[in-house]
């Protein structure tokens, strides 16, 4: 074997292939569960992507389950299932919800999308979720996928270039007007990466999701799509009222940039924005994004 000096002690990976984007991290009775992107039969990045599925009771001895959703070959998700979140629905059940995506090459790849909801993208994205066979199954072991998305489309006429891995940032309560808040990685032709908000009531009603504006907006610097974004709350620091002029909470958001000329660079991209500064910081919001040059992908989470 070759040195592993520089490997964790206490980590998940497959026991072959390519593996990146863990996804979904949640505890259902009493199992940690998380997914992660893998390619099973090769050791470099490529379509046809499934998500992989580890469980553990500590955090650290880690059982492999069989992959959790996988290409079919033929609908919406024909040609890899890309990353996004999971979340516990309101009525206990387990969500993944993922982006699937069909080459156009690939002759199962029809219907295509209208040309204003065309992203001109080698590949064709949709929003799709899958919930277990059996939900007393503390192992989640079988998945069902639902073969029709929850969001179709993306917004129409934006020059958008990308449309992708969907992460739940709240959960429906008084605050947010009952509904689900979901961030969806993308950007804009000739502007930079971009952070989309939706909302929803129902996150399987397909008729209850709403676009609700964009996040925050690159400067062309820091990737042409963002992916994999997620919002993180940090509590107040030591001296935070004099670094940051606020004792408030601060919202980071981050993401990882990609290149559509050269598929194979990423960094992950953050965003500072204090809640007193704003009065609704889940609200679209038009800023720049600071880069931190680390070669790593996107990684998501879960919001209990």
């Amino acid at each position: 074997m070759g040195d592993t000096s520089d490997k964790p002690i206490f980590h998940v990976a497959p026991l072959k292939g390519w593996v990146n984007d863990p996804n979904g991290p949640f505890m259902y009775q009493g199992q940690y569960h998380l997914f992660y992107q893998h390619l099973p039969n090769g050791c470099e990045w490529a379509f046809n992507l499934v998500w992989g599925h580890s469980v553990s009771s500590d955090l650290i001895h880690w059982e492999h389950l069989p992959d959790a959703i996988v290409p079919d070959g033929s609908g919406l998700d024909a040609d890899g299932c890309f990353s996004g979140c999971a979340a516990i629905d309101t009525d206990g059940t387990p969500l993944i919800l993922y982006t699937g995506v069909r080459l156009r090459t690939n002759p199962n790849a029809a219907p295509m999308p209208p040309p204003e909801c065309d992203l001109n993208l080698p590949f064709i994205e949709s929003q799709l979720y899958a919930t277990p066979l059996e939900k007393e199954d503390a192992l989640l072991v079988h998945w069902v996928k639902e073969p029709k998305p929850f969001i179709a489309l993306p917004p129409p006429s934006m020059n958008l270039t990308g449309w992708r891995d969907p992460f739940v940032v709240e959960r429906p309560c008084d605050a947010n007007g009952h509904e689900w808040v979901v961030l969806m990685g993308s950007g804009i032709k000739d502007v930079g990466g971009a952070t989309i908000v939706y909302r929803t009531r129902s996150l399987r009603d397909a008729s209850s999701w709403r676009y609700d504006g964009l996040l925050c907006i690159g400067d062309g610097e820091t990737g042409k799509v963002w992916e994999c974004p997620l919002i993180a709350q940090l509590s107040p620091l030591p001296m935070s009222d004099e670094l940051l002029g606020s004792s408030h909470h601060t919202r980071l958001a981050l993401g990882s940039r990609r290149s559509l000329t050269q598929f194979g660079s990423g960094g992950i991209q953050y965003h500072q924005q204090q809640a007193e500064a704003a009065k609704d910081p889940r609200s679209p919001k038009h800023s720049g994004v600071g880069g931190m040059p680390v070669e790593v992908d996107g990684r998501s989470g879960h919001i209990h």
